[in-house]
């Protein structure tokens, strides 16, 4: 500012650009902007749709080696909405889907999380993508 000191103009600008930003422009998008925004979005659901249950594969049909929890009752859905209607709407970076995305997308789904518990019970096992965790070191004040 001081090498314009002389020249009114330039230190208008300035401040003025200071005061009173230029909000940004949002950009223009085409047609196959948007046909590419919504084929990564399709190819991921699609992703994560075939990545739900196991591949059929890894079910033995051997009775030896499946073992059955037969203690456990049924999940029912009205149970999981429950539980769900308690979830707070905190979500961590590491969430694959959002807390509140997936509270607004339970109502279609909801039958098949049912499912995947109620199998995950009777198999006895839990799909290894279901077992990841993030642990967060706090400290505490004294």
């Amino acid at each position: 500012m001081s090498s314009n000191k002389r020249n009114p103009k330039v230190l208008f600008d300035t401040i003025n650009s200071i005061v009173s930003p230029i909000s940004p422009q949002l950009p223009i998008f085409s047609n196959d902007d948007c046909n590419k925004f919504l084929k990564y979005f399709v190819d991921k659901v699609a992703n994560i749709r075939d990545n739900i249950l196991p591949p059929s594969s890894h079910l033995s049909t051997d009775s030896d080696s499946l073992a059955t929890l037969n203690c456990f009752s049924p999940v029912l859905l009205k149970d999981i909405t429950n539980l769900i209607n308690k979830i707070k709407l905190s979500s961590s970076s590491s969430d694959i889907i959002p807390t509140s995305m997936f509270l607004d997308v339970f109502n279609p789904i909801g039958p098949y999380v049912v499912l995947m518990i109620n199998l995950s019970l009777l198999i006895g096992s839990v799909p290894s993508y279901f077992k990841h965790a993030t642990v967060e070191l706090l400290l505490k004040k004294n």
